[in-house]
């Protein structure tokens, strides 16, 4: 029976992408929990919190939100009592399990010893970096881990997940090992018939109806479906 040797590195940062997938998870809950305990305070507390709830980049409640909450319980009727109580609850469970990802995921993270990494964005359509620190993302950023290439070289992260570099990470990368978006759109526009996004021809439209609507193609003579004012995209024939 043939055993299969894991590399060291894909071994830790596939254990340490898990965690980092537990944490962020339980930080989602988290935070849900105390915009929950928010959208039951006072309306005039609620109104001052908005912001904090919108724009939250941490996942534990704010100090002054707990505090309101806490003084809402002690003020307010016994029937609403009940439900700050058990929000107040769930908050603080889910601020543990929270706690306890955040502290599983440091202790992995204490085995890293310095190889290359890479992180594909997966809240858009995104690019692959080499930490989770690129300028050119957001706060909001979300990654996901390519553990598989975990201290190879660039070149293989292209050669397994495709040519999506980013060329603030690796700015010494080849241009074909970065532009794969703009190599789809060449090679859509190249697909495309000339008459995609034109006028169509004179008298073979149907618009401004339920169902049923269409252009016809000057360029190729297909009739294409479609609501509004030019010829959708499509292929050539």
């Amino acid at each position: 029976m043939t055993q299969t040797t894991v590399r060291h590195e894909v071994e830790v940062d596939t254990r340490l992408a898990a965690a980092y997938e537990a944490s962020y998870d339980a930080g989602r809950k988290c935070r849900g929990a105390w915009g929950t305990l928010v959208h039951i305070l006072p309306r005039d507390q609620r109104e001052q919190f908005d912001d904090d709830v919108r724009f939250a980049r941490s996942s534990y409640a704010p100090a002054k939100v707990l505090a309101a909450a806490h003084e809402h319980a002690a003020t307010c009727g016994e029937w609403d009592r009940r439900d700050v109580e058990r929000y107040l609850t769930e908050y603080y469970a889910k601020a543990q399990t929270l706690t306890d990802a955040i502290d599983a995921e440091r202790l992995i993270a204490e085995e890293y010893e310095g190889w290359s990494r890479f992180f594909l964005v997966t809240s858009s359509k995104g690019h692959i970096h080499s930490s989770m620190n690129c300028s050119t993302c957001q706060w909001t950023t979300t990654y996901g881990w390519l553990p598989d290439v975990s201290g190879l070289d660039e070149e293989a992260a292209v050669d397994a997940h495709g040519a999506l570099l980013c060329t603030f990470c690796f700015p010494s990368a080849p241009v074909e090992w970065t532009n794969h978006y703009e190599a789809e759109e060449l090679r859509k526009q190249a697909e495309s018939c000339p008459g995609s996004g034109q006028p169509g021809a004179e008298g073979g439209s149907r618009q401004g109806f339920c169902a049923g609507n269409y252009h016809t193609c000057t360029v190729c003579g297909q009739t294409v479906g479609g609501k509004g004012y030019n010829v959708r995209k499509h292929k050539a024939v």
